[in-house]
């Protein structure tokens, strides 16, 4: 897709400078910013986000953070087509590719609408993922307006110097020092939870911390893995097609009778939702500029890859499916 505007010829200079693209304009990295930031989506949908009780809250729960993804892609956009600032743009780019890759998940639209296939039939399940898909590109256009209303109630130059506080080397420096103390709190949660709440452990399971380690490490590598994918499309049936392969292997593991090690289960489990879900597409197929035609196309054909999945995912026996769908929960949840 063209882009057209006042920015667009400074957006492709940021694009085509391979210094540009990895560093700072005072010559700094950003690999710790690509290190932080799908950390701190994992600790937000890992631990922050309140563990549902019933059926109808733990599907409500998982998707939300798609929906709000959405939501701050739009906000995001909004913002990059206000400025013309390199900090402000780099920081909006590497917050689609790294935070927001992290925070949704293309895999999780896909198994849940075979879950609720095989609970409440195939209509249902092609209800949801139409539902889902309308409701993200409701939600980025909500969040494009944003920026504007923000712009509007400041008074004079005002909002220019708000807006570019965050890509000041100042502005970095402050985020990067609360994000880095969201991911703590949310180790220690993990860690003292259990003590806090009562809830025991099974013996020979593998801790919350570790756990959540093992997904910070998985999220960090899935959005690295993820940015390294040529579209949307092409990162959504990879990690699908992932999600399918790890979870038949499992169960042909299990229909074996042989005894699964506690921690290669949270290895696959965090795989499975951490990784592929940080790998997959979902940010990445949101507009860059606005919603049109041609993105509200390319919105439908993702549409479509999910629902194949989801009738191939409708496929597994229901244990199988189960497990799948937990996985993700444990993302997400």
């Amino acid at each position: 897709m063209t882009e057209s505007g006042p920015n667009a010829g400074h957006r492709r200079s940021f694009d085509q400078n391979g210094q540009h693209k990895h560093m700072w304009s005072d010559g700094t990295s950003l690999i710790m910013w690509q290190l932080i930031l799908p950390a701190v989506a994992e600790c937000i949908t890992s631990e922050l986000l309140p563990i549902p009780t019933t059926i109808s809250t733990l599907g409500l729960l998982s998707s939300l953070p798609n929906i709000v993804g959405a939501f701050l892609g739009g906000i995001r956009t909004g913002f990059e087509r206000q400025s013309n600032d390199h900090d402000t743009l780099q920081l909006c780019e590497i917050t689609k590719v790294y935070f927001l890759a992290a925070f949704t998940s293309f895999p999780f639209i896909a198994v849940h609408a075979a879950e609720v296939s095989v609970l409440s039939g195939p209509t249902v399940g092609f209800m949801y993922v139409m539902t889902a898909f309308v409701s993200a590109a409701a939600a980025f256009v909500l969040g494009c307006t944003v920026p504007n209303a923000l712009a509007v109630r400041a008074k004079g130059g005002e909002e220019a110097e708000q807006f570019h506080a965050a890509g000041s080397s100042e502005g970095r420096r402050r985020l990067l020092i609360g994000m880095a103390m969201l991911v703590g709190s949310a180790l220690v949660k993990s860690n003292f939870a259990p003590i806090i709440f009562d809830d025991v452990e099974v013996d020979g399971s593998t801790s919350r911390t570790t756990e959540l380690l093992i997904g910070l490490g998985f999220a960090v590598l899935g959005a690295a893995c993820g940015s390294q994918a040529t579209s949307p499309i092409q990162a959504n049936i990879l990690t699908c097609a992932l999600v399918g392969v790890s979870f038949s292997a499992i169960r042909r593991m299990e229909t074996a009778d042989s005894t699964l090690n506690p921690m290669f289960e949270t290895l696959l489990t965090k795989f499975v939702g951490s990784f592929c879900g940080a790998a997959s597409g979902f940010a990445s197929m949101l507009p860059d500029t606005e919603l049109t035609m041609a993105s509200a196309s390319a919105l439908l054909m993702n549409a479509v890859i999910a629902l194949v999945f989801a009738a191939i995912y409708y496929t597994f026996d229901h244990e199988g499916l189960d497990a799948c769908a937990y996985s993700l929960r444990e993302y997400c949840a």
